[in-house]
């Protein structure tokens, strides 16, 4: 039963992956390449308590323009392996 039901997963899965692509494609013009920078940091505490931490730092052209810091921390309790409970607050912050 495991097997037929990754049979029929993994053909949906991959259709929604390359659809995505091609539905949300852009034309990139000419200088207008963007960087987007990711750090994802998580401490565990014990079994039940971890935090953590999301910083994501988006420039355009390249680096050279100052852009974006989204700070996104969160504490999360974890019930079971399965289930996860986070609280958590994004900080936005234009960088000039």
């Amino acid at each position: 039963m495991k097997q037929r039901a990754l049979f029929v997963f993994y053909p949906l899965f991959a259709g929604l992956f390359f659809f995505s692509f091609a539905a949300q494609s852009q034309e990139v013009t000419k200088g207008d390449l963007n960087s987007w920078l990711l750090q994802y940091t998580r401490l565990i505490l014990n079994s039940k308590w971890t935090v953590t931490n999301e910083i994501h730092y988006r420039t355009g052209e390249f680096l050279s323009n100052p852009g974006l810091l989204l700070i996104r921390p969160s504490v999360d309790y974890h019930v079971n392996k399965e289930v996860e409970f986070s609280d958590q607050q994004t900080i936005i912050h234009r960088l000039k």
